[in-house]
């Protein structure tokens, strides 16, 4: 089927994205529900592979969650800039903030009151290290909040890469992202050569290690504001070659171990494959694989998909013992009851908190302290339009 490739301007709203963040919140809830967490030995040797891809399919879920932040996020700042001829970073960070804050700290909250109650335990200083979103070099923590670090990456993220573009603007933040991926698969094997298990798994969670997803998305962001490139990648990006681009991903997962035999980070691939396919389906939101990913179900799951993220921690904890058939029904009962959770929460803590940072973020569109960037046309000519510019619900999360 032929697509006409959308033009990411025309919209601050890409429903794409909510059926892509819809696919990670359901891989990040199948491995927490069905991947067995202890000692490897327990599983028998026949299903071990089924739960090292299941491991696999949690962290492919909390990396497509990097990708689609760092291309939306990065679209978002461009739409802005091109329309108003600025980027508001005291509004960026307002509807940020009553974005992602309020229903992190309701959650945090309703932990601590469990913990007082004895029913769950806590460590020392976890709860501090969430709710400062620094969770990511905070080795001592529950299972409770061990999804907070990649929270505390997509703050950082937040942090950094809006003022990159604010101030620089899109070629030196380009600059700075591509020195970062040059960089990243360089120096990152270096960092944790001898380290294994838990020790390597809180390696590859600090900020620099996966700071690349976010910038490849970004990367990609940039490149595609230029209309020719866009009409270029809609035109060759057709599904074949889209397909050809999944059946990379999943090699590349699939054979992270023997890629690193060779020296080669597959980390870097993925993240790299990863922004590329959720790319081209925005551009091409007519092909069939658009029209799926835009389906109400999947658009609905997606909207309410950070507090899912949030809230199914606590629910689906670890299995105590290897089960796949005695943990689908479970998984599912666990699955309708974090729904209705992030229900209540979305509906309650999200959406007001939302409308009430976007009234907070238009009252100063332009504030003294903003740095002022000309936008251009692609003529070349300036042009100065306003524009509220409205983040979608983005879970920025993570996983």
């Amino acid at each position: 089927m032929n697509s006409t490739p959308r033009d990411p301007r025309s919209s601050s709203y890409i429903p794409t994205l909510d059926g892509w963040r819809a696919i990670a919140i359901s891989s990040v809830m199948v491995c927490h529900s069905l991947h067995f967490y202890g000692s490897a030995d327990l599983v028998p040797p026949h299903w071990r592979l089924f739960n090292d891809i299941l491991a696999r399919l949690g962290t492919f879920g909390v990396a497509l969650f990097f990708a689609i932040s760092g291309y939306l996020i990065c679209t978002l700042l461009l739409v802005e800039r091109e329309k108003t001829g600025v980027i508001s970073l005291r509004s960026f960070y307002i509807r940020r903030a009553f974005r992602i804050i309020p229903p992190a700290f309701v959650y945090l909250g309703v932990l601590a009151l469990l913990a007082a109650w004895g029913l769950i335990q806590l460590q020392r200083g976890e709860l501090a290290s969430a709710a400062l979103f620094y969770s990511n070099y905070w080795t001592s923590k529950s299972w409770f909040t061990t999804h907070f670090w990649s929270l505390s990456l997509e703050e950082h993220f937040y942090l950094l890469w809006p003022s990159l573009l604010g101030f620089l603007g899109p070629i030196w933040a380009a600059g700075c992202a591509l020195a970062v991926v040059v960089v990243t698969p360089i120096a990152r094997p270096f960092a944790i050569a001898g380290l294994s298990g838990n020790d390597l798994a809180q390696a590859l969670e600090k900020t620099p290690m996966r700071l690349e997803s976010f910038m490849i998305a970004c990367l990609i962001a940039i490149l595609l504001r230029n209309r020719r490139v866009r009409e270029r990648c809609a035109t060759f990006f057709r599904m074949h070659v889209w397909f050809l681009l999944c059946l990379m991903l999943g090699a590349t997962i699939l054979l992270a171990t023997r890629l690193e035999r060779l020296h080669i980070d597959g980390r870097s691939i993925e993240s790299l494959l990863l922004a590329a396919i959720v790319a081209v389906t925005t551009l091409r939101p007519l092909d069939w694989v658009g029209r799926i990913l835009e389906l109400a179900p999947l658009r609905f799951v997606g909207r309410i998909s950070y507090s899912i993220y949030l809230w199914q921690q606590l629910i689906m904890q670890p299995v105590n013992e290897w089960s796949v058939a005695g943990n689908i029904l479970p998984m599912f009962v666990k699955i309708g009851i974090v729904i209705g959770l992030a229900l209540l929460s979305y509906q309650y803590i999200e959406q007001p908190f939302m409308r009430w940072g976007r009234r907070l973020a238009a009252q100063k569109q332009l504030p003294a302290t903003t740095p002022r960037l000309a936008s251009l046309n692609h003529d070349g000519s300036s042009r100065v339009e306003r524009l509220q510019v409205e983040s979608p619900c983005a879970p920025e999360q993570n996983g």
